[in-house]
């Protein structure tokens, strides 16, 4: 998803930022971080950390 992005230049648009769950891609984080694309790690915790990323991903697959 983040190549497809990458080819429509979105990723250097106003007000776009990737969200990552810490731990996961971290060298993707890294690069994208030298390129200068803003990004968020997400770090989920609690009992309900799953249901809060079945959630989140729920949202995402709607877009």
């Amino acid at each position: 998803m983040v190549d497809k992005l990458a080819r429509r230049d979105y990723l250097h648009r106003p007000n776009v930022e990737v969200e990552l769950l810490y731990g996961v891609r971290p060298e993707l984080a890294h690069a994208l971080r030298e390129k200068g694309v803003p990004v968020r790690l997400y770090l989920t915790y609690g009992t309900e950390w799953y249901l809060y990323l079945c959630h989140r991903l729920a949202e995402n697959l709607r877009m």
